[in-house]
């Protein structure tokens, strides 16, 4: 009894000696980069894991019909007496179907399900990298109004001592007052519109709706140089819908390739076998024609939204310097507080459609890196 009571007390003083596990504070912010949120999302989106379970489900469908398929002996078939396959109720082409076909449409299957796990994963991505750069967007949204506050207050300070000093009148005052609670409204407004996107963000990432997610990635322009020729290419090997006109087409290869053995042209299952064997040609086709203009699109897209994006950059270069001249001016006596705040306005504008330009330009070059252009 002892004993027992001393190992009691040894095990309490044991326990007061290791640090308890702190428990996430309520205001606890969630740092992420990029590349982290989309590893988050791929861990906990669950269309993600079914979609996995389908390659396993096409794998077996695809076991079972080669054993199906190995179980068909024409051989045993041919030699049995024609009473008893009539009695079996044996249908040879249904047969050959199940023998030569089956196994290539079970391919077919098993091919389009590895590639549309690897297309949901990108999309995913796509979705991941959307929303963070979306994020990022209204976090700068939310910086050039705070900025854009900051500068009206200043020229409330500028408005208020020129006032005092005797060269404006009260009304400019109240003007820039005025001009400051407008601002402020503004703030308030883009700050709402943040809390928005991290709750987006945080959604398609699968955490809870009150998580603060700070995104650690910076917003930055990084021209990406894109080979057409390679990219319509790779798209015309890659995209889904290609890869299923053409898993199709070795099916109705094959299936007319029976129907051929079996039956002339103008027995109605002969053409029924050549009607979709000359169906999944044009599929093919359609779906090739389609890619490649899409991927065209995206090209023109991505080249105009760089320019775009080099255009604005000057502009806003413009823009901030004549704000400093107007500022400077309006110090001085010889300009008027309108024309201050319309130099303001047009800096801000300048801010915001620059931001706006370069989230396009990095949506535009992730449509590339992901190889998805619907």
């Amino acid at each position: 009894m002892g004993k027992k009571i001393v190992f009691l007390v040894g095990l309490l003083l044991l326990l007061t000696l290791i640090p308890a596990v702190a428990a996430p504070a309520e205001d606890e912010t969630l740092s992420l980069t990029l590349e982290e949120a989309m590893e988050l999302a791929l861990a906990n989106n669950n269309q993600v894991e079914l979609n996995r379970l389908s390659i396993e489900k096409a794998k077996l469908e695809l076991e079972q019909a080669k054993h199906g398929a190995k179980k068909i002996d024409f051989d045993a078939i041919d030699a049995m007496p024609r009473e008893m396959r009539a009695g079996l109720g044996l249908d040879m082409y249904q047969l050959h179907l199940a023998k030569y076909v089956a196994p290539v449409a079970s391919q077919a299957k098993l091919t389009i399900a590895e590639k549309q796990v690897e297309l949901s994963e990108n999309v995913l991505r796509l979705e991941v990298e959307k929303n963070y750069y979306e994020l990022l967007r209204k976090k700068t949204a939310l910086d050039n109004a705070q900025n854009a506050l900051l500068r009206a207050q200043e020229q409330l300070r500028i408005a208020q001592e020129s006032y005092k000093a005797g060269v404006l009148a009260k009304s400019d005052v109240v003007g820039a007052e005025v001009l400051v609670a407008s601002k402020e409204a503004e703030v308030v407004n883009a700050q709402n519109q943040f809390d928005k996107a991290v709750m987006n963000l945080a959604q398609t990432l699968g955490l809870e709706l009150d998580t603060k997610i700070v995104p650690a990635t910076q917003f930055s322009f990084e021209p990406v140089i894109i080979d057409l020729a390679k990219e319509v290419e790779k798209a015309l090997e890659q995209d889904i819908s290609v890869i299923g006109a053409k898993e199709g087409l070795k099916v109705a290869e094959v299936t007319f390739e029976q129907a051929r053995g079996f039956y002339t042209p103008n027995v109605f299952m002969y053409r029924e076998a050549e009607y979709g064997l000359e169906e999944a040609k044009v599929n093919l086709k359609k779906a090739q024609d389609e890619v490649e203009l899409k991927v065209r699109n995206a090209y023109l897209d991505l080249l105009s939204a760089q320019k775009a994006y080099e255009t604005l950059e000057k502009s806003l270069e413009a823009a901030k310097e004549n704000y400093r001249v107007a500022k400077l001016r309006f110090e001085a006596g010889v300009a008027t507080r309108l024309e201050m705040e319309q130099a303001a306005d047009q800096l801000s504008e300048q801010e915001g459609s620059l931001m706006e330009m370069l989230y396009n330009y990095n949506l535009a070059a992730a449509l590339f890196k992901y190889g998805i252009f619907n």
